[in-house]
Formats: structure tokens, C-alpha cells, sequence
């Protein structure tokens, strides 16, 4: 059996099933590439076999994200919920949460910000309140400033958003 179906068939339920099958389907239109030899980095970052090209995936319930470039690349997608609302405090810091506010979509803006960049960088156990810092936000041209700070050297990166009454897209692309 292939890897893929082996990750599909471990998947909790249905609807995550549904979710993860059509996030593949979407990277398979973005990436061009049939039948998809998409493996995983110990990381968990995903991979295209026979291919240079980066990739991102994302899902949540209702809504798919991928993207694909020359360049490393993070997608996220999150609907809007409650639930950043109890966690704010373990991936936010508070000159951050004085820059956002505290309402549910800014909240989940955030933290959709935080998994794309996380997903771009590609290695494990970055600290999400510790090493990922919102420095600035600009909603009128859908772009905030981020800060990766590594024991290497500290990354400023734009990430870019939508925003509406159901989700938050967010990504970047962009060199390390």
C-alpha cells in the first residue's frame, strides 16, 4: 500500500479524511504532478519526490489550502472560532497582544501567521511565543511583519493574509 494511503487510512475520522484527501487533490492541481509523491521530512514538513519545488498544505473543517514555489513556502487556513481565545497566552506574547487586540479573528490571524511561517522554516520545535514574533501588521495591504528568531540569526519575513467572517488564509514564500 502505498505511504499516502497508509497516512489515510490512520486518519481519526471521516471528515478529517475528506479534508486531508481534498488538500492532496489541491496540491496535485498546484504542483502539477500525477499521480502526487508527496513524502514527509521527520519534521513533518511534506515533500515532493522528483521535484525542486516547495510545498505547503493546510485544512481545517470546510476549507483546503497548497502552495508550491521555487522558494520555501507556508499556507495556512483556519476558521474562525473560539479557540485561539484559550491558548493566546502560550503562542502570544503581550507587546503582541497590545499590536492585535483580543477579538477571535485577530487571535486566529495570529496564530494561522505562526503555523505558516513554522511550516516555511521546516524544522521542529520552534517555540511559537518564544522564537515567533509579530512585529508589525498592516490590514490594509493584508501583510504582517514577522520575526523568526533562531540561535543562528533572527529572520524578518512578510506573511500575507485574508481575512473574513469564516476563515484566515495566510502564507509566505520566501528564501531562508
Amino acid at each position: 500500500m502505498p505511504v499516502l494511503w497508509k497516512e489515510y487510512e490512520s486518519l481519526a475520522s471521516e471528515a478529517i479524511r475528506h479534508r486531508w484527501l481534498a488538500s492532496r487533490f489541491a496540491l496535485q492541481q498546484v504542483s502539477q504532478q500525477s499521480p502526487l509523491k508527496l513524502v514527509k521530512e521527520p519534521s513533518g514538513k511534506p515533500i515532493l519526490l522528483e521535484s525542486e519545488h516547495h510545498i505547503s498544505l493546510s485544512h481545517c473543517e470546510g476549507f483546503v489550502a497548497a502552495i508550491h514555489g521555487d522558494v520555501p513556502v507556508g499556507i495556512d487556513v483556519e476558521r474562525i472560532s473560539h479557540r485561539a481565545q484559550k491558548i493566546k497566552n502560550y503562542f502570544l506574547r503581550d507587546e503582541e497582544l497590545g499590536l492585535l487586540g483580543e477579538d477571535n479573528e485577530t487571535l486566529i490571524l495570529a496564530w494561522s501567521a505562526k503555523e505558516s511561517i513554522f511550516k516555511w522554516y521546516g524544522k521542529q520545535n520552534l517555540g511559537y511565543k518564544s522564537q515567533l514574533c509579530i512585529r508589525s501588521i498592516d490590514f490594509e495591504e493584508h501583510v504582517m511583519e514577522m520575526e523568526l528568531i533562531t540561535s543562528d540569526d533572527n529572520l524578518i519575513q512578510p506573511v500575507f493574509f485574508r481575512l473574513d467572517s469564516e476563515k484566515v488564509l495566510t502564507w509566505l514564500v520566501g528564501d531562508l
